[in-house]
């Protein structure tokens, strides 16, 4: 089952990624973790998402993907990460794929040099 971190994209493009990989038998889940950094990064000047959030949030339940929430095993599996990745909204989403098994969706090279299942973007 991906997990979806395609959202520092544009709304746009965003919709256009879910329904990519979005197949029949799997479920897209959104970490908030996803959420909260967009703007984070958009301060920052490393990504250009100026709608509110709850725009993100809406295409996402449009799109039928479920907010999977941040648990304090999530937490704990972060702690325990090896430091490949010093990003703390990376590690969670890393340490949330691993601990629920599911395959991450992401375009951030780090997290290939990591024990993680991997959605490739289509070229």
């Amino acid at each position: 089952m991906p997990s979806f971190d395609a959202m520092k994209t544009s709304p746009c493009r965003a919709r256009r990624l879910i329904k990519t990989w979005m197949a029949p038998l799997n479920q897209i889940f959104v970490s908030p973790a996803s959420l909260r950094e967009m703007p984070v990064k958009t301060s920052m000047g490393k990504m250009n998402f100026s709608r509110p959030i709850h725009e993100a949030m809406s295409i996402c339940a449009k799109a039928g993907a479920i907010m999977l929430p941040i648990t304090p095993g999530h937490a704990l599996a972060a702690a325990s990460l090896p430091w490949l990745h010093r990003d703390p909204f990376d590690r969670m989403l890393m340490a949330r794929a691993q601990h629920e098994d599911l395959t991450l969706a992401s375009r951030d090279s780090l997290f290939a040099s990591c024990d993680l299942k991997i959605m490739r973007r289509r070229q």
